[in-house]
């Protein structure tokens, strides 16, 4: 696999992070300062979002930019 996602979304904060194979081992993907990750793979830059419904549960959104 040329990327792994890595989403934990447990506690109050969102942990999503982009892993890319390079020389045969996984590199975590710096994320910039606005929390975007660029995937390769997709070839845009990510960043994973949620808000709470009116019915107390949660909703994502995977937001991509170019």
């Amino acid at each position: 696999m040329p990327e792994l996602w890595l989403v934990d979304a447990r506690g109050d904060e969102i942990l999503f992070a982009v892993h890319a194979l390079e020389a045969g081992l996984y590199r975590r993907v710096a994320a910039d300062a606005e929390g975007r990750v660029a995937s390769r793979v997709v070839g845009r830059r990510l960043r994973l979002s949620r808000e709470r419904t009116r019915l107390g549960t949660w909703r994502y959104h995977l937001e991509t930019t170019a």
